[in-house]
């Protein structure tokens, strides 16, 4: 069986960096200075689950308010939450208020 509790706290440190920078719109700045965008409404291609794979190496869904392993998405046990000020940032940007970071879904 696949041990999570590295991976977990992999993301988690992640996205805890992410929070750090204090708002949506920091963390619109840190993504787009490190030139990582996404597609809107695409639990895997969204800025933040793309980060967290440069950041990781880990490939995640993020789901407004949870994230989790697509390998364990199915289980609840899976799901973990995303800090509130990220969700803030994934809302907006599904929202189009980061129109830079958008890119066109390619199918």
């Amino acid at each position: 069986m696949f041990d999570l509790d590295s991976p977990v706290r992999d993301v988690t440190d992640a996205l805890g960096k992410l929070a750090a920078l204090g708002s949506p719109n920091q963390i619109a700045d840190h993504l787009a200075e490190r030139g990582i965008g996404g597609m809107q409404y695409r639990t895997r291609q969204c800025p933040v689950a793309r980060y967290v794979d440069v950041a990781t190496g880990w490939r995640v869904n993020v789901i407004n308010t949870v994230w989790s392993f697509p390998e364990v998405t199915h289980m609840a046990s899976g799901y973990r939450p995303v800090p509130a000020v990220v969700t803030a940032f994934v809302c907006g940007f599904d929202n189009g208020d980061y129109p830079h970071l958008i890119q066109p879904y390619t199918g």
